[in-house]
């Protein structure tokens, strides 16, 4: 029982929506993300780039989704705690670090 009123609260819980540098400091773009423990998924909006929504992996210490884009990947990693998403490739061997704030979540909108 105590089971189940978990994972209905789980599916109940509104995402968690992120702004995090994307580029370069001083050019002030941004990557949105949109992280949904409910559903185990995140949205990301990058600048110049498709929406993509991708599987998540949830721990207590981090959020974690892999995207393949060809024949590369790229992990996207962000701290519960810090807000600290690392981007790592397949073709790099050191993560990208970037820092996030929360943002309120959207106006209920009418259609």
């Amino acid at each position: 029982m105590w089971l189940l009123l978990a994972q209905a609260s789980l599916a109940a819980a509104a995402p968690t929506y992120l702004s995090c540098q994307w580029g370069e400091v001083s050019e002030g773009s941004r990557v949105e993300l949109a992280i949904d423990e409910g559903n185990q998924r995140i949205t990301i909006a990058r600048p110049d780039y498709e929406v993509v929504v991708l599987p998540a992996l949830f721990s207590p210490d981090e959020v974690r989704a892999t995207e393949r884009i060809g024949t590369e990947t790229m992990t996207w990693t962000i701290g519960r705690t810090d807000l600290i998403l690392k981007i790592g490739t397949s073709f790099s061997s050191t993560p990208r670090t970037r820092a996030c704030e929360i943002k309120p979540t959207p106006a209920e909108r009418a259609f």
